[in-house]
């Protein structure tokens, strides 16, 4: 079971119309990365997080992520696969705003959030908006919750 020394926030929160801001937090979580490149590192990315992460890993040298964890993520078609061992992406079938986002930063109508590689593990959740994905809500009858799901992923 992983132990975790620390737990970094990198946050976005601009919007998806600032373009610019996300290349400056691109950089800036860049320079973070590379300052941890010697540790293992597992990445949550969620909404243009994952737009702002993809960014930052495509002229990185010597960085490798463990696990990346993408939530309702924007994501780039230069996506790179080979700085992360494991990686997860958790999307939903109603997600208007990551929908928008893909189409507004890829020029590509229909652009789905599904990620389609052989290192990749989609996740489908069914009926929940773009913010039910950040917030511990319940998932199923049983008792499993949202931040349930996202341990599991980070853990196993």
């Amino acid at each position: 079971q992983p132990y975790y020394k620390e737990v970094i926030l990198f946050r976005w929160s601009g919007g998806i119309l600032r373009f610019r801001d996300l290349e400056t937090s691109a950089r800036k979580l860049r320079k973070l990365l590379y300052s941890k490149r010697s540790e293992k590192i597992d990445i949550v990315a969620f909404s243009l997080g994952g737009f702002v992460l993809e960014r930052a890993l495509e002229s990185i040298q010597d960085v490798k992520a463990q696990k990346i964890v993408f939530v309702g993520a924007v994501h780039r078609p230069s996506l790179k696969f080979d700085v992360v061992e494991i990686m997860e992406n958790v999307y939903s079938d109603i997600d208007r705003l990551a929908l928008l986002a893909n189409n507004l930063y890829n020029f590509a109508i229909g652009k789905e959030a599904r990620i389609k590689h052989k290192k990749v593990r989609n996740i489908q959740l069914k009926n929940l908006n773009h913010d039910d994905l950040s917030k511990n809500i319940l998932l199923d009858s049983s008792g499993t919750r949202l931040y349930d799901l996202y341990r599991k992923l980070l853990l196993s």
